[in-house]
């Protein structure tokens, strides 16, 4: 993996990380945008080292002004995959929107590695398979109906 493929997939992991934590706070929008803007900071516990700084700040600052679409877009894929939003885990359904932001946004290079990236952040949090299959079939759908 190179360098800038890496501090990608450490940006993508801290947009999560954000955005799990504005939603369990129910934090308003510019909080978002601040604490993404304090990301300059060094991270005490090294946890995410070297990120891509702009790849996370363009991520979480389109996800924080186009969340409401986001969401809506999310909820109703995860719906049609005959599970019901509410009931799905927090994370997960975080990880979906900036995944859906990503792709979104312009910031998706190629599809095919921008689904990877997300598959394995989603392995990482939930090592068994169903999730996985959800979090890749609504990509590859997102994808195909931008008919990138």
């Amino acid at each position: 993996m190179s360098d800038s493929t890496h501090q990608n997939m450490l940006a993508r992991l801290k947009a999560v990380q954000v955005v799990y934590s504005q939603k369990l706070n129910k934090k308003p929008i510019q909080w978002v945008i601040n604490d993404v803007n304090h990301t300059n900071d060094p991270d005490e516990d090294g946890e995410f080292g070297a990120y891509n700084e702009e790849f996370l700040k363009k991520l979480c600052k389109y996800h924080a002004t186009m969340g409401a679409n986001i969401a809506k877009i999310t909820s109703r894929i995860y719906n049609e995959s005959g599970r019901h939003i509410d009931n799905a885990d927090v994370i997960l359904v975080v990880i979906l929107e900036c995944a859906i932001a990503e792709i979104l946004s312009g910031l998706m290079e190629k599809p095919a590695i921008t689904i990877s990236a997300w598959l394995e952040i989603t392995k990482d949090f939930f090592p068994e398979k169903p999730p996985v299959a959800l979090v890749n079939a609504t990509l590859d759908g997102v994808i195909k109906n931008l008919e990138l």
